[in-house]
């Protein structure tokens, strides 16, 4: 085995049936015909995985590195720029409340590949989330947070979110001063889990209030 792992090197090894599961995926992803037809253009060029950068406004050296990127050679006409996200449910209502979880917040997400890429192709871009259900032969739906040349209103939640985290990153940068939660020693508490768990295994309940915080 760990001859086999040489070999490999860098790549990454996984499980037969993980790469039965993910060609389903792919095959069923390139399917949808939204996603078909500009794959199969022949007037754009697709990159996967492309890492981009750009300076911004306040400096700041940023990056960005769309899962698919499709640039039309007509320098006139707006990028495509597709996330894929497997999930366990591609409804809307599932995702449009997972999406603004903050530590999801594709809002922000979508607002940061948009800025990128026009940035670096000086070009209006679109920004769309492949939602793909992981059960085989599940729905694969199409969610844009940004369109290009329309503001939409989840992408300018998105954009005046990401400016405001950039204005803050930019005045840490320049002040060498990076804020803490917390400057105090900050007594540890138990979590509920441990609580009841010591709560359940006590051999001789006590009348008494035992919990100590």
């Amino acid at each position: 085995y760990q001859e086999f792992l040489a070999k490999a090197g860098e790549r990454i090894v996984v499980k037969e049936s993980e790469w039965a599961e993910a060609q389903e995926l792919a095959a069923r992803v390139k399917e949808h015909p939204v996603v078909s037809a500009y794959l199969a253009d022949p007037g754009c060029d697709v990159y996967a995985e492309i890492s981009l950068y750009w300076r911004h406004e306040n400096g700041l050296m940023l990056k960005c590195r769309p899962d698919v990127l499709v640039v039309p050679r007509d320098e006139t006409s707006s990028l495509m720029c597709f996330d894929l996200k497997t999930v366990k449910d591609a409804d809307m209502k599932v995702l449009r409340r997972h999406g603004e979880y903050p530590e999801v917040n594709w809002p922000l997400c979508s607002a940061w590949y948009v800025t990128g890429i026009a940035a670096v192709f000086g070009r209006s871009c679109s920004w769309v989330v492949i939602a793909a259900e992981r059960d085989t032969g599940g729905e694969v739906l199409l969610y844009a947070y940004s369109l290009a040349n329309c503001q939409t209103p989840v992408h300018q939640i998105g954009d005046n979110t990401m400016r405001a985290l950039l204005r803050q990153l930019a005045e840490h940068f320049e002040s060498g001063v990076w804020p803490r939660q917390s400057e105090e020693v900050r007594a540890m508490e138990p979590t509920k889990w441990m609580m009841d768990e010591y709560l359940n295994n006590m051999e001789e309940p006590d009348e008494r209030d035992i919990r100590p915080f």
